[in-house]
Parts: C-alpha cells; structure tokens; sequence
C-alpha cells in the first residue's frame, strides 16, 4: 500500500532523521512517500527495518507485554473510560552504525512521538496518558504504573542485548557528573524535555540499572550486575591475558576497557579492583615479563595511578622491575631490585665501574624509581 503524505512538516525543517523518528510509530504502513522521500518499513519479531530512499536504518525491537491492575481499571471506568487489561511496550533501539549516527537520541512514544528526549538510542512506545498538547506524559496515576512497566521494559531490552553488545550495552544508559569540590558525583540522566524528569529518572530505575546481570567479564559466558563482587581491572591484567596467561576465576574481573564508559560504570557504582587484587595476579610474572615493552609500560602506569603505601613499595622492591644498563656503553637495559644499593644515577656520560648500575631514565625517572619503591638511588 502507498500513501504520500504532501506538506505535513515545513519542508525546510524535516530531515531524515525526523521521518525515521515518525516510522517508528507506524503500526501497519509497509511503504509510503513523506516529502518525495521513498519509505519502507519491515518488522519481524527482533527488528524493525526502515529503508529511506533505498538506505536501511536499522532497529532492534523489544515488545514488553504486562496487565493493568484491576485497580487502575476500576478508576478508568469510573472515569467512563474503557481501557483493555492487556498492554504493551515496545522499545526500538538504534542497532546499526548509520541509525547510531542518525539518532544519537531517542523520544518517548505514546502512538505518536512526544518531545520528551531519551539522551540514549533508544525509543520506548508505550500507552502514556498524554498533556493536552500531547508532547509531553501526564503525572498521574496512570502514568506512574506505565513508567515503572517501562522500567521493566529496559531491563529487559538490557538483557535481551548483553551477549551480543557485550560492554556497548552501556551505549543504552547514560549518566552525568558534577564536580564537588575534589570528588565527583553522577546522576541518572537518561530522560529529558519533561515535567516529570524526575520521576523518568528516578531511583527505582537506578536500582534496576544496578542490580541487573548485563556488565561482562573475562569469563565469556559469565555476566554480573554492578553490585556484585567483580571489578574494574588495570590494563596490566588485559596485557597478561593477551599474552597466554591463564588467570583463575575471570568472571570477578570486568570486560570493560580502559577508557570505554567510564562515567556509566561510575555512575552505576561500578569500583575498581584493589591494589591487594590486582597485585596478587600481577606478581607471579613482575620478573619473566618486565622486560616486554607492553607489559612494562601498563606495570608502571598502574602503580603510577595507585596510592602506594610505604608496605607495598617495601613489597615491590623486591621484585626485579628496576631498569638499568648492564654496561657503559648503555646498549643494553637489565632489570635489578630496588634493594640493589648500586643503583645509581649519572649526569655525566661517563663509564662507571662495577658493581655500579646506572638507572635507566627513559624507562624510570628517578622520581617514579622514588614514588615506585620507596627508595633513592646513589647520584654519581
């Protein structure tokens, strides 16, 4: 079936992003023209395709199916309103680098789009009862029972994603951060452009968001919430694990980067492994791998970043991490403890005798050599 649509938007004003946004409401319409642009809509039961002038912006689809309480009923009808006990909800995610790039932000639904903002790639449809100029949700009764099925919602779009988006599934939750003083906070900050901000992004939803099993871990098959016991790693576990090593009970270390969605993590209260954790892996191979490059490199930034206590640095002291030059030519570099009291410096460029070893300073200031393991070497 064909319908064109002639002059329902200032031409000036509509984009494709905007017809996208509007396809998402269509129930039946398998082909249309809005504007002179050829449309095309297909679902099947995971995907909703929209082809636009032949380019295909891709959907992935929830529908959430639920029941009106019978008390919500009751008040429908005392109200001479008749509402149906079966509904649904059906969440529309931006599934594809082009839909991403379309539609960086989503709008809540209730038949036709509303000018409430989801700052996430996701649209969520569902029966809101709607303000008199229908562009935003009512607060009422009504409304809070649809919201917390629409926090269900979530979840289970959340769920039904994880394996396949693995840690982009934090691309569908969004949080914010304000600086106080030397720490930071962070807010849920997923729902904009309604008087009912506050309830869209409330603690229940934080809640939910926190307590559900969608964050992966190095055990492939093995997911966790937030709450659980498993931890943000330092990329010095990653380079361990990248070369062979095998690592007992992965499914306590996260599968989340570096640098990947830091702020969502934060803000879902997502903590980091301690220095004990993270130490009583990275021991076992301080002497075989400091000389590999990577591994050097991520061992020092890791300490870099950790507040050392004057018991850790006395415990890595005793690990041959200390670079320095085996001769005076300074061709090559070996690796001592920092309990070698022939560590030295040297301004001049100069051949020192044995037993003499001169640190070298590209691989370990000086400073780092002090703030690393608790001692200064000899200036020569």
């Amino acid at each position: 079936m064909i319908f064109t649509l002639r002059e329902v938007f200032d031409s000036y004003s509509m984009t494709i992003a905007k017809i996208v946004r509007l396809c998402l409401a269509l129930r039946k319409l398998q082909k249309l023209t809005i504007l002179n642009h050829l449309i095309e809509i297909s679902d099947d039961d995971d995907y909703r395709r929209i082809k636009v002038d032949g380019t295909e912006y891709l959907f992935k689809k929830l529908k959430y199916s639920f029941e009106i309480s019978d008390e919500l009923i009751a008040d429908e009808k005392r109200q001479g309103k008749m509402v149906e006990k079966n509904q649904y909800i059906v969440c529309y995610a931006a599934f594809n680098k082009e839909t991403k790039l379309l539609m960086a932000e989503g709008r809540l639904y209730s038949g036709l789009p509303t000018t409430v903002k989801i700052k996430v790639p996701l649209a969520i449809d569902g029966p809101f009862k709607l303000t008199t100029s229908r562009d935003d949700i009512m607060q009422c009764k009504w409304n809070d029972f649809i919201v917390g099925k629409m926090f269900i919602a979530i979840k289970e779009f959340l769920c039904s994603v994880k394996e396949t988006l693995r840690v982009n599934v934090l691309e569908y939750i969004r949080f914010g951060e304000i600086n106080k003083g030397s720490r930071r906070e962070y807010y849920l900050d997923m729902f904009d452009g309604s008087v009912l901000k506050e309830t869209l992004n409330s603690q229940e939803l934080l809640s939910i968001l926190q307590n559900i099993d969608i964050l992966p871990t190095k055990n492939e098959n093995f997911f966790v919430s937030a709450n659980d016991k498993s931890r943000k790693y330092p990329n010095v576990v990653e380079i361990l694990l990248q070369s062979g090593v095998v690592i007992h009970n992965q499914e306590m270390i996260l599968d989340v980067g570096q640098d990947l969605h830091t702020v969502t993590l934060n803000g879902l209260g997502v903590e980091s492994a301690s220095f004990d954790d993270v130490f009583s892996i990275v021991n076992n191979y301080i002497n075989d791998k400091i000389s590999d490059k990577k591994f050097r490199d991520s061992f020092f930034t890791w300490l870099r970043n950790s507040k050392l206590t004057d018991k850790q640095k006395d415990v890595l002291a005793k690990f041959k991490a200390v670079p320095v030059f085996s001769d005076a030519s300074k061709s090559k570099t070996i690796y001592v403890t920092a309990l070698d009291e022939n560590v030295c410096v040297c301004d001049k460029n100069i051949a020192l005798p044995n037993p003499y070893r001169v640190l070298n300073e590209n691989l370990l200031p000086v400073k780092e050599y002090l703030d690393f393991f608790g001692k200064t070497p000899i200036r020569e």
